[in-house]
């Protein structure tokens, strides 16, 4: 009585082990079970979208005909690099770096690396371990965006020759790759819209000094102000750590002053939402007692009554630039570096519209 022949899965033939133990099954065999080139079966093993589906389909069917087993560790040692990105960005929770996060991970696994996720929480010592952390397990990239455009620092990655790319904010003399919005053209926006609608007491809540993006709003709202021959004076801008129980308390005491204003430019999305409460703790009537036009069209923005007028940032296209630009830099790209200068759009909404 002969073997019994061996399983089929899939319309591949499962080999069957000799061996007391498990064996290492080549890529070679995966391809020649699939009837591809071992390029496709790496290229499907990555997630690379151009991969016509039924080829995609017969190779996950030689993978779990032949018991095949992605060998990460192996692949990374041989490159001397781990296939993984990090983003290391200040917060988490807003809702701006996530969505950036979001499409930068598209792009990592088109190129087959996964991203892992660091929040800073606004620390320089945080975003200094996570660099070192980045340097130590030699990943492949680095996205970030700095805690601080005075203080932070990408010496140790250059050092290590691991790509960064920059976003949102700069650090002062960084030669890296940078994906950023107009922010001097963001303030300008929100400072003539409240101008043009007759609000006059026009105040600002902002973040830290060292916070490039929301030093750049605060400073062209203030020379857009300055144009329009609007007043405009420190004791109208409120500093905050970019949360939004911060920005509440900023618009509280904006409003409980001898001369509250009767318009307000809240500088990120956080921001925004803390000065919205803060107005509504008051009793105050959106456009009709203080006009507000916020940063970032988050989904509360244009749910709450009245919507709220924002400065939207290019979310989707900061993250697919910076994506594109790490993928470019992982795989050995020498150009100098890229600046990229996005621009904000105004979105007219409720919150803002006083004639």
């Amino acid at each position: 009585m002969g073997p019994a022949p061996e399983p089929e899965v899939g319309g591949v033939r499962r080999r069957r082990s000799t061996s007391t133990g498990p064996r290492n099954v080549r890529i070679t065999e995966v391809a020649k079970a699939a009837g591809v080139s071992t390029a496709t079966v790496s290229r499907v093993l990555n997630g690379v979208a151009s991969v016509a589906p039924d080829l995609v389909e017969s190779v996950n069917r030689a993978i779990t005909a032949t018991g095949y087993v992605p060998n990460g560790a192996g692949r990374a040692l041989r490159r001397q690099r781990a296939d993984t990105w990090a983003a290391v960005v200040p917060d988490v929770q807003n809702p701006f770096f996530t969505s950036v996060v979001a499409e930068v991970e598209e792009v990592a696994l088109a190129h087959g690396y996964s991203v892992v996720l660091c929040n800073t929480a606004e620390r320089l010592d945080r975003e200094r371990r996570y660099l070192a952390t980045v340097v130590a397990h030699r990943m492949s990239g680095v996205l970030l965006a700095p805690a601080s455009h005075q203080y932070s620092d990408i010496a140790a990655l250059r050092a290590a020759h691991i790509p960064v790319v920059l976003v949102d904010r700069v650090p002062v003399d960084a030669d890296a790759d940078t994906v950023v919005v107009d922010n001097l053209l963001a303030g300008s926006l929100a400072a003539q819209h409240l101008v043009a609608h007759g609000y006059r007491r026009l105040a600002c809540i902002t973040g830290p000094r060292d916070a490039s993006a929301t030093e750049d709003r605060l400073l062209g709202f203030r020379r857009a102000l300055a144009a329009a021959g609007v007043d405009f004076t420190d004791d109208m801008v409120r500093r905050s750590d970019l949360r939004s129980g911060s920005a509440e308390v900023a618009m509280r005491s904006l409003l409980a002053g001898a001369n509250p204003p009767d318009g307000v430019f809240a500088a990120n999305g956080p921001c925004t939402l803390g000065a919205f409460r803060g107005i509504q703790a008051h009793g105050l009537s959106l456009s009709t007692d203080v006009g507000l036009v916020g940063t970032d069209d988050d989904v509360w923005t244009r749910m709450v009554s009245p919507a709220v007028t924002v400065i939207q940032q290019p979310v989707q296209q900061i993250g697919r630039y910076a994506g594109e630009l790490l993928a470019s830099r992982s795989a050995g790209s020498a150009d100098p570096p890229h600046r990229i200068t996005l621009t904000p759009t105004l979105i007219v909404r409720g919150s803002s519209a006083r004639l």
